[in-house]
């Protein structure tokens, strides 16, 4: 809104354009079509196949521990066969 210099108050076009812009702002909300009827599509999705259940991510993460495990005893066997080697 434009202020009037001299006298500090807004100028009355200002106001009538204002007012005409909030009326049509209702006018085109009042008229516009508005469904009470929802559109949905029900689809089905694909079932994930990523996730699994606890008991088989914990018989992975064992299996995995396992190995992990067996490679560990067996750099301790050679490293302890290699410490109780005496040198001649």
């Amino acid at each position: 809104m434009s202020i009037n210099k001299r006298s500090g108050k807004t100028t009355i076009s200002s106001w009538i354009v204002l007012l005409l812009v909030l009326t049509g702002g209702f006018v085109a909300g009042a008229t516009a079509r508005h469904s009470s009827v929802a559109q949905a599509d029900v689809r089905r999705t694909a079932e994930r196949t990523t996730l699994s259940t606890a008991s088989a991510r914990s018989e992975t993460v064992l299996r995995e521990i396992s190995s992990t495990l067996t490679r560990i005893d067996r750099r301790l066997e050679r490293m302890e066969r290699l410490v109780s080697k005496k040198p001649d």
